[in-house]
């Protein structure tokens, strides 16, 4: 399922599975729960067109379907935050997390940006569960944080990375490196490792080291990245010493699974924009155009490549904006292309404000059917959780 879910756009997907079907009057024993940041209808759509296309032939029924798609409860949910129909990662994510609204860029805090939500997270903790955070970005990105962590900007890694290490949960683990817990990265020079370990976290930095922990560890695992340490890299560029993310999760659910109570599970699979070489020039632009199979472009793709990297070397923002929705502009470019070839077209750059698409499985799973707000999933599953949160 993992592996269809990387397509770059930028939406919010929540899919939740409560697993281990019980009588209604019990709670569920292991809870999953998967945010596909990116994964919308379109992208549900066209991940399953493409899961049914055969060599040579494209695809014009979908007999072949996602695991997502398969769920037996189907519903909606908006994603607006307190400031904006087209919301960002951090509101998002907390109202997943806390059943409320909040400004963009605010995690795990009201609008005020003083007071603390309280998290599902902390409440099935205390209720005896284990707790595991997921993501295949940098486990301090917004989404993954949002679910131990309280602070009024996304942006303060390093503190967030520090919230992490005293939040008493059980697993963490994510892609793009180590430098929020490591002292020669950090900003403070302080070693979130060695605080990571005086609270009994064994410490994981390898594919390696987190495949040999041993079930019941409490872990914490900054796996290697992308050029940029991001992310996990992309499955064109993994070698042996990587891992997909659902490696990852079969690896987390056996960690995890030392718990007689049951465990709850956070998922974040995150959008990612392509890597460049920071070199610039015109020259070194068209060589990794050929190097990611643009090899034939037009005339006029190549008059926008040229455009793109001096439109990059301004580093005029508010174009970039405009033009690129904030990323990097060559980058960008070729997505265009990449995406004119596969015969898809967006509307935008950035974050939209519809409503996506939710579906689920388990004991409890038909609570979170219907058109619902993005906190009702906080509030649907703490009744069917019996997490006991109150608002």
């Amino acid at each position: 399922m993992f592996r269809k879910l990387r397509l770059s756009v930028f939406v919010l997907m929540v899919l939740l599975v409560t697993a281990f079907a019980y009588a209604q009057d019990k709670a569920p024993k292991h809870i999953f729960m998967f945010i596909g940041d990116g994964m919308g209808v379109a992208q549900r759509q066209v991940a399953e067109l493409q899961l049914n296309n055969k060599p040579g032939v494209t695809a014009t029924s979908q007999k072949v379907r996602l695991n997502m798609n398969s769920l037996k409860v189907l519903g909606m949910n908006t994603t607006y935050d307190s400031t904006s129909i087209v919301p960002d990662s951090a509101s998002t994510a907390t109202s997943l997390a806390s059943g409320y609204k909040t400004l963009s860029g605010v995690i795990g805090m009201k609008e005020d940006k003083v007071t603390k939500v309280p998290l599902i997270s902390e409440f099935l903790k205390q209720k005896g569960l284990s707790v595991g955070i997921i993501s295949d970005v940098k486990i301090v990105h917004a989404t993954p944080a949002a679910f131990y962590a309280h602070i009024d900007s996304r942006n303060k890694y390093d503190e967030i990375a520090s919230q992490l290490i005293h939040s008493g949960f059980d697993l963490f683990v994510g892609g793009g490196g180590d430098k929020h817990f490591n002292p020669a990265t950090r900003e403070d020079g302080k070693d979130l490792y060695a605080e990571a370990a005086s609270k009994g976290f064994a410490l994981a930095r390898t594919k390696d080291e987190f495949l040999s922990l041993k079930k019941g560890t409490k872990a914490s695992a900054n796996l290697p990245g992308d050029v940029y340490d991001e992310a996990l890299p992309y499955v064109m560029d993994r070698t042996g010493a990587d891992l997909n993310l659902d490696e990852i999760v079969s690896k987390s659910i056996d960690l995890l699974s030392g718990n007689p109570k049951g465990f709850f599970m956070v998922v974040d699979e995150k959008i990612k924009t392509l890597a460049g070489k920071k070199e610039l020039t015109e020259e070194a632009v068209f060589r990794l155009a050929e190097e990611f199979g643009l090899a034939s472009l037009t005339e006029a793709e190549k008059t926008a490549i040229v455009k793109s990297i001096a439109d990059e070397q301004t580093g005029d923002k508010d174009l970039i904006k405009t033009l690129y929705g904030g990323y990097r502009p060559v980058s960008m470019m070729f997505k265009r292309f990449f995406n004119t070839r596969a015969n898809l077209n967006w509307t935008s750059y950035s974050h939209t404000g519809i409503p996506v698409m939710l579906t689920a499985e388990g004991s409890g799973a038909d609570s979170f059917a219907g058109y619902i707000d993005n906190t009702d999933v906080c509030r649907i599953l703490n009744t069917v959780a019996q997490a006991e949160m109150k608002w």
